[in-house]
């Protein structure tokens, strides 16, 4: 039958496509019906903070947020020398510490790494504004072995050429976050958690148990302090686990 009605192409990514999805059709509960829920159950916690040289706000991101921004991120160099000195100042700060501190604050950890070597990772996305300009990064805050590493992504939009190469560590912009701006906010991450831990309840945690098989670690909360253990063999390893079962998280 004739129509007036011109024919539309309806190419991947196009505005027609986001149209009919988003529209009236119900075919975006439909798209809902094939979706696996997000396991990770995350609280969108946002902050906002001054450092020297300009502020940020930042919020927690959800595993497919991560995966997607992942996808569009370009990894930084930062100074392993720096996560050092400040795991030596910071001498009281351990993986529970951390740990309860971001699980508290913004629910569980993120499924996306590498389960042997890491026990935990929480994304956020940093927008930093200096000189009324914002500039969007994927900030990274791990367990990787038996230590603390926050990693520093800049964002770049779907498309953009370095994408292809985005596995090279590149320097850090001096104009939008430099070296000593990363620095600000990896030791920012530690005050936070010495604060928070310092001061919260002993209630308000639950008893847990968590494991980084490549290093022999567990650490946890039992008997109403946050413990950390590190074994020189697997057996003794397996043996606490196995003692620890009944804690240990599953995500």
């Amino acid at each position: 039958m004739p129509t007036d009605r011109p024919v539309r192409h309806l190419g991947p990514g196009s505005d027609d496509v986001r149209s009919v999805i988003s529209g009236t059709d119900g075919l975006e509960e439909t798209l809902k019906k094939y979706q696996r829920p997000d396991p990770v159950k995350i609280r969108r916690y946002e902050t906002r903070g001054n450092l020297q040289g300009f502020s940020f706000r930042s919020c927690r991101l959800s595993d497919p947020e991560y995966r997607e921004l992942h996808a569009c991120a370009l990894p930084l160099q930062s100074s392993e020398q720096v996560e050092i000195m400040l795991a030596r100042s910071y001498r009281r700060v351990t993986l529970g510490h951390f740990y309860v501190t971001f699980l508290n604050l913004t629910g569980d950890s993120s499924r996306v790494r590498d389960t042997y070597k890491s026990a935990f990772s929480f994304p956020f996305l940093f927008v930093i504004e200096r000189e009324s300009r914002a500039y969007d990064y994927l900030v990274v805050l791990a367990n990787y072995r038996s230590y603390v590493e926050t990693s520093f992504h800049k964002l770049v939009l779907p498309g953009d050429p370095r994408i292809a190469s985005k596995e090279v560590l590149r320097p850090p912009i001096d104009e939008e976050l430099s070296a000593t701006d990363i620095d600000q906010i990896s030791e920012y991450f530690w005050g936070l958690v010495e604060g928070y831990t310092s001061t919260i309840s002993m209630k308000m945690i639950s008893p847990f148990a968590r494991s980084v098989k490549s290093n022999l670690v567990i650490f946890g909360f039992q008997n109403n302090k946050i413990f950390e253990e590190h074994f020189r063999d697997e057996h003794a390893f397996n043996d606490r686990m196995a003692e620890l079962e009944p804690l240990e998280r599953s995500e």
